[in-house]
């Protein structure tokens, strides 16, 4: 490009100044635009060709660039609602874990005072129930959770969590957000579910007597309960 500047400014003068055969005097005084007209055009044309080159490479490098960015925004706006998504749940999570709940019945002594029933709620619920699952008779023809439609509750939550931390593991979100949400779903999880389950785990149904009449297993602990938590705990790497 540099070389074809100095060709348009130097070779005017060259061709004046140097005999080439073309009279420059004032009689013919026309010829000299002519003549530098067309002693500088190729190299005009050819110098605005490469600009224009040039030109078209820094557009393109332009809209390489916007769309990277477009790209990059789009990626962003998707993660941020993953990761909105995934905050929600959470809270939900923590809802239904506190929302569990055991009741019992105002009672009477012997003397005839009546004490009001109490509730238990969270942690201390979920540990109740296990303790009625652990404790309770069945036979084959019982309904595991017709009379307490809460444990039938801590199934689905436990489902839940599950599914959380299966679909945490696998999105496409920061390092910062991961961690977050993990640490989260850990605590809420360890502190107030894991742990009553633990405390629980000879009474899995499968540890106990099978039975006699249909060969399968009615006493403790549902299976199904433990398969969930322990798919949490691998997810969780705990």
């Amino acid at each position: 490009m540099i070389a074809g500047i100095l060709c348009i400014a130097v070779t005017p003068y060259l061709f004046t100044q140097l005999g080439v055969g073309i009279d420059f005097t004032s009689q013919n005084a026309n010829n000299i635009g002519g003549t530098i007209g067309g002693i500088t055009a190729p190299f005009t044309g050819l110098l605005g060709s490469l600009l224009v080159y040039y030109a078209l490479l820094e557009q393109v490098k332009a809209n390489k660039l916007i769309q990277k960015q477009l790209d990059e925004q789009k990626v962003s706006d998707e993660e941020s609602k993953v990761v909105g998504y995934l905050k929600k749940q959470l809270e939900i999570i923590n809802s239904d874990i506190n929302a569990i709940h055991f009741n019992f019945s105002p009672t009477k002594t012997n003397e005839g005072q009546t004490f009001q029933g109490s509730t238990l709620n969270g942690s201390d619920a979920i540990r109740k129930y296990l303790y009625i699952l652990k404790s309770a008779n069945r036979n084959c023809d019982s309904v595991l959770f017709a009379e307490y439609y809460q444990i039938d509750s801590i199934k689905h939550l436990l489902k839940l969590i599950d599914n959380f931390v299966k679909t945490t593991i696998v999105e496409t979100i920061s390092e910062k957000d991961m961690r977050y949400l993990t640490n989260e779903i850990k605590y809420h999880y360890i502190s107030k579910i894991k742990i009553q389950f633990d405390l629980f785990e000879e009474y899995k149904s499968t540890k106990l007597a099978q039975c006699r009449a249909c060969n399968k297993y009615h006493q403790g602990i549902p299976n199904e309960f433990f398969d969930l938590t322990h798919s949490i705990n691998k997810g969780l790497n705990l």
